[in-house]
């Protein structure tokens, strides 16, 4: 029990240690066998795991458990026609039927192959053995192929055949929202809140879509209630902020990303937002203070270099600026927002032709960005005076 609880707590080397002392008392040799091979499994050590897991199945032919995790470290070994004999046989057992198959598919997903990954789905569609997990990756595989009426049909099935599992509207809902059916989405996620008013996803599910649709005022209220559901969840904490800071309650917004770095002064976006907020709020010295300490979190993330240049910038300091912009434009991450700023800096300083250059690049794309009417702007009086 000890050994199985480390396993879950990501600590292999501790529950290897656990399971040795428990061999010395175990009288079911496949279950400590099994046990041993998920560890080493979990430690990386891949021969000693596939050497215990065909110990496992001497001592019982017949263990379905031990068919899926020798499954699971052959195909951690790449060995995946090996690994799909072991999930085939595990999936005889009706009891295993729909982990083995769905475990398998999840495998061809991730080696990309997801043709393979289809077959096995479909061949649990109309099997009572499915699950919702069968419909969910049945709908993943549509989706990323771009057929999104299949998926919705795979997903609306979950929901036919889970009628009283919220997460299958849910999943329903999101997908809808996708596909920008917002209407139809906020009533599937109304019956997932009917059936689970307190599950915070389902909460965050109707926010976002209220965001999609451009109702601000609905997207923050129900993001409110999401927070009183998991009060200390940063990331919920983070999304609200966002949201306020959208609707102009910048007071608010400011607070929550302050009592986010009280709990954790390192969490490098609230930090990167607060001095944001700081800036337009005309405290430049805090600005510049926390663009400083986000840097030092993420010194090669493009849009903290950016907010740090352009803050150094706003508070009358171009030429340091300079450093932190130019690194954010050499990331292949970086935007056409990050290459004005560096052309305006360049502007300022008299470095036109270089400032038309990033201008030409930010322009180029032909893609949408705030600041992208003021770059062309900036761009045609800088060819005018070079």
């Amino acid at each position: 029990v000890l050994g199985t609880a480390l396993l879950g707590m990501n600590q292999p080397d501790k529950a290897l240690e656990s399971f040795e002392r428990a061999e010395e008392f175990s009288n079911d040799p496949s279950q400590i066998a099994l046990a041993f091979g998920i560890a080493y499994r979990k430690a990386g050590q891949l021969e000693k795991s596939e050497s215990e897991l065909r110990s496992a199945l001497e001592a019982d032919p017949k263990s379905a458990a031990a068919m899926v995790q020798m499954g699971e470290t052959l195909a951690a070994m790449k060995r995946l026609p090996e690994a799909r004999k072991y999930f085939t046989r595990a999936a005889a057992d009706p009891g295993t039927r729909a982990l083995a198959t769905n475990r398998m598919a999840e495998i061809y997903l991730a080696h990309d192959r997801p043709e393979e990954a289809l077959e096995l789905y479909q061949s649990l569609e109309d099997d009572e053995a499915a699950n919702l997990a069968t419909f969910i990756g049945l709908a993943k595989v549509h989706q990323a192929a771009n057929r999104f009426e299949e998926a919705e049909k795979a997903l609306a099935k979950g929901t036919e055949r889970f009628p009283e599992n919220a997460e299958a509207y849910r999943r329903l809902g999101m997908h809808l929202a996708m596909v920008r059916r917002y209407a139809r989405a906020n009533t599937v996620l109304e019956q997932a809140r009917t059936l689970s008013p307190a599950d915070p996803r389902v909460r965050k599910a109707l926010s976002l879509v209220a965001y999609r649709q451009g109702n601000l005022k609905r997207a923050v209220t129900e993001a409110e209630a999401l927070l009183k559901l998991v009060p200390g969840s940063t990331a919920d904490q983070f999304y609200l902020a966002t949201l306020l800071e959208e609707s102009g309650r910048t007071e608010e917004a400011g607070a929550l990303y302050e009592q986010i770095l009280d709990a954790n002064p390192k969490e490098m976006a609230s930090l990167n937002n607060l001095a944001q907020l700081r800036l337009k709020s005309g405290d430049t010295d805090a600005a510049v203070e926390l663009a400083a300490r986000a840097v030092l979190l993420a010194p090669d993330n493009p849009m903290i270099l950016d907010t740090h240049g352009w803050i150094l910038y706003q508070s009358k300091d171009a030429r340091k600026a300079l450093e932190s912009l130019e690194k954010a434009v050499a990331s292949p991450k970086a935007s056409p927002t990050h290459r004005y700023h560096l052309a305006v800096v360049y502007g300022d300083l008299g470095m036109n032709a270089k400032a038309v250059e990033q201008l030409e690049a930010a322009l180029a794309p032909k893609t949408e960005f705030s600041e992208k009417q003021e770059a062309m702007d900036l761009a045609k009086k800088l060819r005018q005076n070079p």
